[in-house]
């Protein structure tokens, strides 16, 4: 018999010693909209913020003693050792389970804070993440090495991807995707473009990990609109001194 298990920043339920009972039920994000009442006029109006609410994903776990030499000091121990690792995850990080092991979640974890008390009076608890509102495949962050031609987005949903870019130094260039270009300026005195750079469209952000891996702001040099991959085939073209070696898509339901 499969045990159900998550984990959570890199680290698996089970090596904590945490055994996944049951999940909650599975909710879809909402859309968020400002609702608008006008007096005399049946009907809310509804004005679209352009984005998902985040949503709650919980998992009710048990943590059964680590046989009968376990005493309750070594037992409260552990479960402090779990409340650490959980609190300690600064931010969003990544979630997994084996109920959907194709995709992940960006989550943060949000109770409860007690651990201590109600582990050692009830042995079990209903763990809570906040979750970002996309399942992401484990498919789309997978590198994809580009040569020419289009990119098919399997999904229904737009996708912000990575990509890896080629940018010489002295040669201005753009890249286009479905009619969104950005530029991506020239400067002689900066070498380091000649390397390769990292555009990343969920963050607005360019950057080149330079020598040693140091991170080096490209942002600067750049302007437009940043990449998305609409559902379907997208076409894509660069221009002067700017090549596309391959993109992670970050595909999501």
């Amino acid at each position: 018999m499969e045990v159900n298990s998550f984990t959570f920043n890199g680290v698996n339920s089970l090596d904590m010693g945490i055994y996944v009972s049951s999940r909650g039920e599975y909710k879809e994000p909402e859309k968020d909209y400002e609702v608008v009442s006008v007096p005399g006029r049946s009907g809310d109006l509804l004005f679209s913020n352009n984005r998902l609410k985040n949503i709650e994903v919980s998992y009710t776990v048990l943590i059964p003693p680590n046989g009968w030499n376990e005493d309750k000091d070594q037992y409260l121990a552990k479960v402090r050792a779990i409340k650490n690792w959980l609190y300690t995850s600064d931010g969003y990080c990544k979630l997994t389970d084996t109920y959907n092991p194709d995709e992940y979640r960006m989550a943060a974890y949000i109770g409860p804070y007690d651990l201590d008390s109600y582990f050692s009076t009830a042995g079990s608890v209903e763990l809570v993440f906040n979750c970002m509102p996309h399942r992401f495949l484990t498919s789309g962050d997978e590198f994809v090495s580009y040569t020419s031609g289009s990119i098919v987005n399997p999904t229904m949903f737009d996708a912000k991807p990575i990509l890896s870019l080629n940018c010489e130094a002295s040669t201005a260039g753009s890249i286009t995707i479905n009619g969104r270009t950005l530029y991506i300026s020239a400067d002689n005195t900066y070498t380091m473009m000649d390397a390769d750079s990292v555009l990343e469209s969920a963050f607005l952000n360019v950057y080149e990990l330079g020598v040693g891996r140091k991170y080096v702001d490209l942002n600067a040099y750049v302007s437009g609109k940043y990449p998305i991959l609409k559902p379907g085939s997208n076409a894509v073209s660069v221009s002067g001194g700017v090549t596309l070696r391959g993109y992670t898509p970050r595909w999501h339901r």
